[in-house]
């Protein structure tokens, strides 16, 4: 049973990566493209637009590299373990990193007129998500750690 669940997120987050390629490699681009040759006076926002949200699949590749390790970890029967608890930990960390990268550069961007003020509400709602899911992340860290510590425990009577 494990090892069909860990085959099958290792198979979820090879699908993310690619989807990822899409996404950073082409929609992204290709929206920035057609804003411009829409809004012509806007094209100066391109080249930063395209650096910034490019800059934004770093912290995600990332998480998606922790995705693997859990996956190997629960292919082998091995749920609960501290390098488990250090994967959800930088998957967190990363979120929060990306959050706060997101934030700021959105807020960056506005300062230098190359932003909207709705799409820096709208980052702001989307990065208090972002660490909404990081902080239960946390939690889940913390819940992982206290079950190795219980699962070390009943392991050392036996």
């Amino acid at each position: 049973m494990n090892k069909k669940l860990g085959k099958t997120l290792r198979f979820i987050v090879f699908i993310l990566a690619f989807l990822g390629l899409g996404v950073y490699g082409l929609a992204v681009p290709w929206a920035l493209m057609s804003f411009v040759e829409a809004y012509p006076e806007f094209s100066y926002f391109f080249a930063p637009w395209l650096i910034f949200i490019s800059l934004t699949a770093v912290p995600m590749y990332a998480i998606l590299y922790f995705g693997l390790k859990v996956g190997k970890e629960i292919e082998n029967d091995n749920s609960f373990t501290k390098q488990n608890v250090k994967s959800l930990k930088g998957v967190s960390f990363c979120l929060i990193i990306d959050a706060v990268f997101f934030f700021i550069g959105n807020i960056s961007l506005w300062l230098f007129n190359m932003n909207f003020l709705g799409v820096v509400a709208a980052a702001t709602f989307l990065c208090a998500f972002i660490v909404c899911i990081a902080a239960a992340l946390k939690i889940l860290a913390a819940l992982v750690d206290k079950a190795v510590a219980m699962r070390e425990e009943n392991e050392s009577y036996i």
